[in-house]
């Protein structure tokens, strides 16, 4: 009687425990990275270098990036890193949010390098994301242009 009595005050002094860690909610992180070459769906002449996006293709490649979110009803101030030897080779990104039902989309602003050669941030992306909703960043890149990621 006396073990089953430990096992059952042990049994829920684990389940109070467990509840207050529930109750505290999920943390919150304060910054994400994510390599250029994570995006899906890409055709073969988009390659991967050093973890960079580059267009080896003879036209324009728009890419796609579904990003990881920690709380939404906020704007996420993203800043996309990209490279270009000319403005022949330029990069484009924007972004927007999108509401649960898929019915409403906040467009963000949208940034091109600010010089070419050497990589570079381009201005930050400034994303709402809704209640419920995810956020997408996309980005255009012109053949020999190099997205090496973002950052938020």
């Amino acid at each position: 009687m006396e073990k089953l009595m430990k096992f059952n005050l042990r049994g829920m002094m684990f389940s109070a425990a467990a509840a207050l860690a529930l109750a505290a909610g999920p943390t919150v992180a304060s910054a994400r990275s994510v390599a250029g070459h994570a995006a899906a769906f890409r055709p073969t002449c988009l390659t991967e270098s050093f973890g960079a996006m580059v267009n080896n293709c003879g036209s324009t490649q728009t890419v796609a990036y579904s990003a990881p979110i920690d709380a939404t009803n906020t704007t996420y101030h993203v800043t996309v890193r990209g490279q270009g030897a000319s403005a022949s080779s330029n990069v484009t990104c924007w972004g927007h949010g999108v509401s649960e039902d898929g019915v409403s989309f906040w467009l963000s602003n949208t940034q091109s390098l600010p010089f070419f050669g050497p990589s570079a941030d381009l201005a930050a992306l400034n994303v709402f994301v809704p209640t419920n909703g995810v956020m997408n960043i996309y980005c255009s890149i012109l053949p020999g242009g190099l997205v090496w990621g973002y950052h938020y």
